[in-house]
C-alpha cells in the first residue's frame, strides 16, 4: 500500500501525498 518510489508519510508528507495521489491516477488510468 505504500508509494512506490515515493518518501514515507514520516517525512515530507506532502510530496508523499502527492506521490500517493500519483500512484492513484495511474492504477486509474492503467485500469489496473
Amino acid at each position: 500500500m505504500s508509494g512506490r518510489g515515493c518518501l514515507p508519510a514520516g517525512e515530507l508528507a506532502a510530496l508523499s501525498r502527492v506521490c500517493r495521489d500519483g500512484a492513484a491516477a495511474a492504477r486509474l488510468k492503467t485500469g489496473s
